[in-house]
């Protein structure tokens, strides 16, 4: 019999790499959450407890700007994608506020629990941080590939106003 969390497991190209039972496994210990528009999910600078995967609706990731009172918006995220992993990671504060666009389900999986996982099976645990190092290297590529677009239409922005003067 399959657990209705799977599906949402299932979807996250995170998890891709992972066994048909470790998906299960994480599919037991993750908890439906529903966000209202407009609800922040996760806050930047509180502790993390846990990384959500949304199964329907839209995030918008925002970061604190060093030279405003307001948040900028660095992403917008939608289903099959996850929030919160660099939390667990590296133990520490949130580095962004996850905001609700529109109204959204998640499947939330707690540190406590997935470290429970990761402590007591250690080729899970293998297979999971070799998953998670893809896609934070999947990550850190688009990140690249975006400031790299960024540099360009400032360059060519700055060459546009000097042809004009």
């Amino acid at each position: 019999m399959s657990h209705p969390n799977l599906p949402g497991i299932q979807a996250v190209r995170l998890f891709s790499d992972l066994t048909e039972d470790d998906l299960k496994r994480l599919a037991l210990i993750a908890e439906k959450m529903s966000f209202n528009s407009g609800a922040v999910m996760i806050r930047e600078g509180d502790l993390g407890s846990a990384m959500y995967i949304i199964t329907s609706g839209t995030v918008r990731v925002l970061k604190r700007s060093p030279h405003s009172k307001d948040d900028e918006e660095v992403a917008e995220m939608g289903r099959g994608t996850y929030v919160g992993l660099n939390a667990l990671i590296e133990r520490s504060e949130r580095s962004a506020t996850i905001l609700a666009v529109e109204p959204t389900s998640t499947l939330r999986i707690g540190f406590e629990e997935l470290r429970e996982m990761l402590d007591s099976d250690s080729d899970f645990a293998l297979r999971f941080w070799r998953t998670a190092a893809v896609g934070l290297s999947r990550q850190l590529r688009s990140a690249n590939r975006s400031q790299s677009l960024m540099r360009e239409l400032i360059h060519h922005r700055i060459s546009e106003t000097r042809a004009h003067h």
